[in-house]
């Protein structure tokens, strides 16, 4: 496993630190980073070990926490916090200025580490903004470094800024630049040589496709990152690639693929092998495993998941991309398990009063949505009371960012509103459209779901 990035060159307190961190043990590096700061007076080592600590916290999934101390690493180096607004996106564009007025510790420092921290401390915050779905915050983590990136030359700075990029400009429409950009991040592996930069290239490369549309070739590219690079990624990045991997697997119905990418991260990461199977607190791994466990038919039970998540639900909140993913599992396991209408109603209530957005969701938790539509379709198809529910899922389904494979079942779950609707015309366009996104996008689950509306079809009489 790869150590922490070299720009972090740590005084002997966050040295142990970092070594803790290498080796998975996760709490004890959090409290040793605590410890070596109480007695840190340098503002700038201090606002490594903050922005460490941040990168641990994102590890552990606490991406609040991991926000408020990206915050104080900019205070303490003296650097604004890029204000959510568009405001500051427009002055940030002849502006730019990401190390204006810095802390006089930060501004002894020779030009290249200075430029190499501000990058690394804006990739972490454009990390941030995405998963809060700050879009302003995330333009600007890219507007606002370009300069000094570019200035820098090739080397781990820029290949990140080329990759973050690339990705930004996908999520707003720019799939020409994203593409020229993801071209240059390769461009910039190659000439660093190093299997580290190369894997994070990969990344990038993958995360792209996926945004693309195209996610079996991402599937495929990460695939190869984890095979090929998975023992020289940085922790944050390992678990990145496996967990996205492992979502775009259960998507598409391969289950015992989406295990096989979560066991790669555990056997490279000690945090994660430590936890155990059975382990469901907030940041177990073992979340990830549910649905496809039970849709292997290797665990039946999940009514202590379903206390778990409830519990997780009243005391971490703010973390709504963690638990969106949570109960997309949970849902997922409870619809093969026989989940009583009244419980997976009180699931999706309990979440539904936090507010998360479909239109504005990620697309690594597009399968909550997927879940509760085909939850609520089952539920319509045996009492025609709990029709409007699912018209209200579907609804949501239909919302969630285009990507062929939640589009994918939301046809397959449009023919099934279209059969109970008596309109065989309808429901016959919408299966088509669904077997087709399904063969070109290998979508297995699709493939299941329109096999079992076609048995419903069938015994119900066909149309009349």
């Amino acid at each position: 496993m790869q150590d922490v990035p070299d720009s972090i060159a740590m005084t002997a307190g966050f040295v142990r630190a970092g070594e803790f961190f290498r080796q998975g043990k996760v709490p004890l590096a959090i409290s040793q980073f605590r410890t070596a700061l109480r007695f840190e007076a340098d503002a700038y080592e201090r606002a490594k070990a903050y922005l460490e600590l941040a990168r641990i916290y994102r590890i552990a999934v606490r991406m609040k926490n991991a926000r408020l101390e990206l915050m104080r690493s900019f205070e303490a180096a003296g650097l604004a916090w890029p204000r959510n607004s568009w405001a500051s996106v427009l002055a940030s564009c002849f502006h730019p200025e990401p190390m204006n007025k810095p802390h006089p510790d930060f501004e002894r420092q020779t030009r290249d580490t200075k430029i190499r921290f501000v990058a690394e401390l804006y990739e972490e915050v454009g990390l941030s903004a995405y998963y809060l779905r700050h879009i302003p915050t995330l333009l600007q983590a890219i507007i606002r470094v370009k300069g000094i990136c570019m200035e820098l030359g090739p080397s781990r700075v820029l290949l990140n800024w080329y990759g973050g990029a690339a990705c930004v400009c996908s999520l707003i429409g720019l799939r020409k630049r994203s593409l020229q950009l993801i071209r240059h991040c390769h461009d910039v592996s190659t000439q660093l040589s190093c299997r580290t930069d190369a894997g994070k290239a990969l990344v990038w490369k993958a995360l792209l496709y996926d945004y693309h549309g195209l996610p079996v070739r991402s599937a495929e590219l990460f695939e190869e990152c984890l095979r090929e690079y998975g023992a020289d990624l940085y922790p944050f990045d390992l678990r990145l690639a496996a967990v996205t991997l492992s979502v775009n697997y259960l998507s598409r119905g391969h289950y015992e693929k989406a295990l096989s990418a979560m066991s790669r991260l555990t056997e490279l990461y000690p945090y994660f092998k430590t936890q155990e199977a059975d382990d469901w607190s907030f940041d177990s791994a073992a979340w990830y495993t549910l649905a496809p466990k039970v849709m292997l038919g290797q665990m039946e039970d999940i009514d202590k998941m379903a206390n778990a998540f409830r519990s997780i639900l009243s005391v971490d909140k703010d973390e709504k991309w963690l638990l969106t993913q949570f109960l997309g599992h949970l849902l997922i396991a409870g619809r093969q398990t026989g989940m009583e209408a009244c419980k997976a109603e009180d699931l999706i209530s309990r979440f539904e009063v936090l507010g998360m957005s479909a239109r504005s969701t990620h697309l690594e938790t597009s399968f909550y949505w997927i879940a509760a539509a085909y939850i609520r379709f089952d539920f319509a198809a045996n009492d025609k009371a709990a029709l409007p529910c699912f018209r209200a899922s579907l609804k949501k389904l239909g919302q969630v960012p285009d990507h062929p494979t939640p589009r994918a079942h939301y046809d397959v779950l449009k023919a099934g509103l279209a059969w109970m609707e008596g309109r065989g015309h309808a429901y016959r366009k919408w299966s088509a459209r669904a077997a087709e996104k399904a063969r070109l996008h290998d979508n297995a689950w699709v493939f299941v779901e329109l096999a079992k509306l076609q048995s419903r079809v069938k015994e119900a009489g066909g149309f009349r």
